[in-house]
């Protein structure tokens, strides 16, 4: 895919995830670099998408979404965050989207949680200024790490 990056959306309400939406975006660093004609967004480039892979990745891997007896899907379908244990997981997907080198975590939390992007990203703030769950990042860009007092909040210890 070149300096391509794809991300695949799945609703994961059902038994089987579903693809439902796709998201190709240049790589992070690809931007600057990104030339004319050679990088652009083209047939071949949309061809070379694992569609199949993807989906099979994601069959796979949503067992590993479960935490304790309460499927992520339930959690996301609350949408109410209220206690430090919400903004602690919030924290703990986002840390791992930028880990992923994804450009637009916040976009990616708003179609999970069924948010707007505006709302996602205060939360986010919240997550990082208010409960200390989040590294600072560079300003204007996605980054932060997981602390280790979210680590704790998620593991049950205060």
């Amino acid at each position: 895919m070149g300096p391509w990056t794809a991300v695949m959306v799945f609703d994961i309400r059902g038994t089987v995830p579903a693809p439902v939406g796709l998201h190709l975006e240049l790589a992070r660093g690809n931007s600057a670099n990104a030339k004319p004609g050679n990088d652009a967004l083209s047939a071949d480039v949309l061809r070379s998408v694992p569609f199949r892979q993807m989906v099979e990745e994601a069959a796979q891997r949503v067992p590993d979404l479960v935490r304790g007896s309460e499927p992520l899907r339930e959690r996301l379908q609350a949408r109410r965050f209220s206690t430090p244990r919400d903004y602690a997981e919030l924290a703990e997907v986002y840390a791992q989207l930028v880990g992923e080198g994804h450009r637009s975590p916040v976009t990616i939390l708003a179609r999970m949680y069924e948010a707007s992007v505006n709302t996602m990203s205060a939360r986010v703030q919240r997550a990082r200024s208010e409960f200390g769950f989040l590294t600072e990042g560079t300003p204007g860009q996605s980054g932060g790490a997981l602390t280790a007092r979210a680590r704790r909040e998620l593991r049950g210890k205060k």
